[in-house]
């Protein structure tokens, strides 16, 4: 068995390969986050195995992840989670404790697709919810960066977040994408910053790197161009709905709502009312860099 290590948001996290030592193969989202040593505090291990993992009695929940489900469970202590992947029908299984320190999650066979989509998909729920001690939050987003500042597009799904950012790429230069699906946002020394992540949905943009918040803005779709600026209660509102949360376990639940409040009583927040054309782009752009 030997240790992976890994660094997203500047805060670190151990993958024990137990009997599969070349696993970070299908891990390829992973590599420009791998670290040779841990340079701060580890914020979860988790442990891959070959043998089964116990369904824990009470079901709490059910969540959607991409190409797939899962299912949540408690003994009301630990917790277990059921990745179902969508193509192969695949049922794999992490179980955790309550503090979101530790895990264990089998694989029976990392040659299969499903291997990695699990993998992958439980070390990002271990995030998520370890992450929230440390003021970080996972947020469904698209962010893109021009001049050293990120800009975070919210919305439903199908809304249009990567619509508009493609907008912003093709048509103010000087932009780049810096993560489509799930960057990090975290609260560092007062001041808010959005950080890539190995986890960006379909878009391979697997970025290591931060940048100090511009702005925030929820996509709606809408058959005409506007943005109104939101007060804080109005923005409190948009941005928790995007963050991954998981209101049973009541000290990650007050963690990430902590944090939300603090993002974004610092944070500039609008709703941007649109179409997917380029007037769209030119619009939120001249609002948000005002």
């Amino acid at each position: 068995m030997k240790d992976l290590i890994y660094r997203v948001a500047g805060l670190c996290f151990v993958v024990k390969t137990g009997p599969y030592e070349d696993i970070d193969r299908i891990l390829p989202s992973y590599v420009d986050f791998s670290t040779e040593s841990l340079d701060s505090e580890t914020l979860f291990v988790l442990t891959v195995s070959d043998k089964p993992v116990e369904r824990l009695p009470q079901k709490i929940d059910t969540f959607d992840i991409d190409g797939g489900k899962g299912l949540v469970c408690t003994d009301g202590t630990d917790f277990s989670f059921d990745i179902y992947e969508g193509v192969s029908g695949c049922i794999n299984r992490m179980r955790c404790n309550g503090g979101f320190t530790e895990a264990v999650v089998c694989l029976d066979n990392i040659e299969s697709r499903d291997a990695a989509f699990t993998l992958n998909n439980c070390l990002m729920i271990m995030f998520a919810f370890a992450s929230s001690r440390k003021s970080a939050l996972m947020v469904h987003s698209s962010v893109v960066v021009k001049d050293s500042k990120a800009y975070m597009f919210l919305g439903k799904s199908g809304t249009g977040k990567s619509t508009h950012s493609r907008l912003w790429l093709q048509n103010i230069d000087g932009t780049f994408l810096l993560n489509d699906d799930n960057p990090i946002v975290r609260l560092v020394d007062g001041k808010v910053y959005i950080y890539g992540s190995p986890w960006s949905g379909k878009t391979k943009c697997y970025i290591n790197k931060s940048f100090e918040v511009g702005g925030i803005v929820r996509i709606v779709q809408k058959p005409f161009n506007r943005i109104t600026k939101l007060n804080v209660l109005e923005a409190y509102a948009s941005l928790i709905s995007s963050c991954s949360i998981l209101r049973q376990v009541p000290e990650v639940n007050r963690n990430i709502t902590d944090t939300v409040s603090s993002v974004v009583g610092l944070t500039r927040c609008y709703v941007l009312e649109c179409l997917p054309d380029v007037d769209a782009a030119k619009v939120s752009y001249s609002a948000v860099t005002a």
